[in-house]
């Protein structure tokens, strides 16, 4: 402003206090007198305007820098979301394409599963009737084992009077000649009865054999 103006604005100044508490007014300054005082003024408050809104937009400008990170981020979980929901789509569509292959195949696999139980089927009915025709000759055979044991029974009681007969007659004090013929006959059943039994035997264990390959099937 320069010292002459300093001066003029400071007595007026001065004088306006003066005549203020004179008066018992209250005092809240003067407007400037001078050219120079009024620019002055008229730069302080452009400076306090600019300071103003300088604070303005600095306040403004880190809102804006929140907001715009808030914004990346809830675009960063919104891409992350898209990425996910590809890989989920991704995963939903080659299960559908596993499920519709499947569902291509389930027809001749259900013929296939079909025609396995129509052959196990099969198999099971002529292993019913082998089982069937072997239990049946199992007692065809079992009957005739009976019969033939009650045979041999029969033939084993002969042979046992025969044989004690013959025992009665060698304790006998003296053998005679006539003796022969009746050692040879008791010879021959003894044969006879041993091969009965040995036959027998053979029957006894061909009707196991048939028996543990039942119990098998």
């Amino acid at each position: 402003m320069g010292s002459v103006a300093t001066k003029l604005e400071r007595d007026a100044y001065e004088k306006a206090k003066s005549v203020a508490m004179e008066k018992g007014e209250v005092f809240n300054g003067i407007a400037p007198v001078t050219i120079r005082g009024e620019i002055n003024a008229m730069i302080a408050e452009r400076n306090s305007l600019v300071l103003e809104a300088s604070n303005r937009i600095i306040f403004e400008q880190r809102d804006y820098d929140e907001r715009l990170e808030r914004a990346e981020r809830y675009i960063d979980r919104a891409n992350q979301s898209i990425r996910n929901t590809k890989r989920q789509i991704e995963r939903t569509e080659q299960d559908i394409e596993w499920s519709s292959k499947r569902c291509k195949n389930l027809p001749s696999w259900i013929d296939g599963n079909h025609k396995a139980v129509e052959s196990n089927t099969k198999d099971i009915l002529t292993q019913h009737k082998q089982m069937t025709s072997s239990y049946k000759e199992l007692t065809t055979q079992n009957s005739q084992l009976t019969a033939s044991l009650k045979l041999s029974e029969s033939q084993i009681l002969q042979l046992t009077e025969q044989l004690s007969k013959a025992q009665d007659q060698l304790q006998a004090p003296l053998m005679t000649t006539t003796d022969e013929p009746f050692m040879s006959e008791k010879d021959e059943l003894i044969e006879s009865l041993e091969s009965r039994i040995n036959k027998l035997t053979e029957k006894v264990t061909q009707m196991r054999k048939t028996i543990m390959i039942l119990e098998r099937r």
